[in-house]
Order: C-alpha cells, then sequence, then structure tokens
C-alpha cells in the first residue's frame, strides 16, 4: 500500500496505518482499502457500521485526521481493538497501554510467519527425494544455499512449474485429493 502515514502524522492515522500492515493473513501482504471496505461490511452486516475504502485510505493516510465514532467502531471490531485505541492517548498509561497492544500484535504477525513457514517446510519434507536433498544442505555457506535456491528456481520455470510461493496452495489441493 505504500502511504502509510509518518509517524508524526496524527496519532489515529499512525495508528491505522499499523493495523494495516501488521493484521492481515499470514502468507499474504497487508489488505487493499477496498477489501477491507468488504471485510467490513461482510463482518457488519445489515446494520452494523462500516467504512468505505477511500475513507479507510483518507484516515490511514492522515488526510482525515478527525473521522466518525462510526468509521472507528468499524475499524476497531475489524482489527480487533477497543475504539479507545485508536484516541486514548492523553495519560501515560494510555500511551502504554497502546504501545502494549502493538508490541503484542508485532508478536502474533511472527508468530503467525513462523507457523506459516513450518507449515510449509513440513509439506515439502514429506517428499523423500526433497528430504534427502534437505539433509545434504547443512554447513553449506549462505552463498551456497543462496545459488542453489537459484538453480532450483530456474529448475521450476523450465519445468513450468508455479514459484514455490504460488505452488504451496497448489500442492495442498493435490494432497487433499489424494488421500481421499
Amino acid at each position: 500500500m505504500g502511504d502509510e502515514a509518518p509517524a508524526e502524522q496524527g496519532t489515529i492515522a499512525r495508528k491505522l496505518a499499523f493495523l494495516i500492515s501488521t493484521v492481515h493473513p499470514s502468507g499474504r501482504g497487508p489488505y487493499s482499502y477496498a477489501e477491507l471496505e468488504r471485510l467490513i461490511k461482510q463482518q457488519a452486516g445489515a446494520d452494523g457500521p462500516t467504512v468505505s475504502g477511500s475513507a479507510i485510505q483518507a484516515i490511514a493516510t492522515g488526510r482525515v485526521s478527525n473521522p466518525g465514532i462510526q468509521a472507528l467502531k468499524a475499524l476497531a471490531k475489524f482489527f480487533g481493538v477497543p475504539v479507545g485505541y485508536f484516541v486514548d492517548d492523553e495519560t501515560h498509561e494510555d500511551k502504554e497501554r497502546a504501545r502494549k497492544l502493538e508490541e503484542r500484535l508485532r508478536e502474533l504477525r511472527a508468530e503467525l510467519d513462523r507457523a506459516q513457514a513450518a507449515a510449509e517446510l513440513a509439506q515439502v519434507l514429506e517428499d523423500a527425494q526433497a528430504r534427502a536433498i534437505a539433509a545434504r544442505l547443512g554447513g553449506l555457506s549462505a552463498k551456497t544455499l543462496q545459488g542453489i535456491k537459484l538453480m532450483v528456481e530456474s529448475a521450476r520455470q523450465v519445468e513450468g512449474l508455479p514459484a514455490a510461493e504460488e505452488d504451496i496452495e497448489g500442492t495442498k489441493r493435490w494432497q487433499r485429493r489424494r488421500r481421499a
């Protein structure tokens, strides 16, 4: 998204930009503003608070520094934070609470990323030939490992296979069909 609010901009903008960059499914980048609008509308149902993608962008980039309470309620509900997260910054306790919440969200993001990487590794290691190759990689330098990675990526391209990240979901679907 690239247009996150600089730290010196309004607190609401900084906090929303932080949530957008941090709170998203593992294995993908942040939601677009249009995706956020759609997901918030789905979550809100018929009578819950919603907010448009353009309004989300305006808030996150600091163009709107005093958004309405309904927009803040919708955003807070979607990201799983209290509405006060966006506006409570008057006291030291408020600032400390927000800092701790942000730190915990960073920890959760790192845990999700590690879990995703572990799941991908486990999937690859189900293949006996892949395990045999992986077992021989120990002790090689980072430069050599990077060279091997480039060779594998080239081999996948020559064989018409998708990039490894793209292939993970397809392999999972194939394995589920095979087991059924």
